[in-house]
């Protein structure tokens, strides 16, 4: 059953001018869908309830499994403001340096190169390694 907004779209509190917050919104509202019923509305860092699905690299035109993590309101906000466990590594990768060396199996310095050259991203969210 669908909700009458008044008739015209103008006049609902939310429309923005027809213009969509990100790119193939549609596909960004499937992908979250999918995940919250995957992961059964549970935060990804913290477990507690969670509808909140982020961009992992900040593009929100990518919108691949990889790149999505489903946060609860606290965790999400806490890594806008960079207060989640004031750590670069998981501010941008979700888990600590010392969780991604030793999933990895692998040094510092190599995870530093890794970081650098823009291939960790995608070695963590492998399938292979998914976090």
């Amino acid at each position: 059953m669908k909700r009458n907004c008044g008739g015209v779209k103008e006049n609902n509190v939310r429309w923005n001018g027809g213009v969509a917050e990100y790119p193939n919104h549609s596909e960004f509202k499937r992908m979250g869908k999918k995940i919250r019923k995957e992961l059964d509305n549970k935060c990804q860092l913290c477990g507690n309830y969670a509808k909140t699905v982020h961009h992992l690299d900040g593009d929100k035109a990518n919108h691949s499994r990889n790149n999505l993590k489903l946060l609860c309101n606290i965790c999400h906000g806490k890594l806008h403001t960079g207060r989640l466990n004031k750590s670069k590594w998981r501010n941008r990768y979700v888990i600590t340096a010392r969780e991604i060396v030793k999933k990895l199996k692998i040094t510092y310095k190599y995870m530093n190169e890794l970081h650098k050259d823009g291939k960790l991203m995608g070695i963590l969210y492998s399938d292979e390694y998914n976090i």
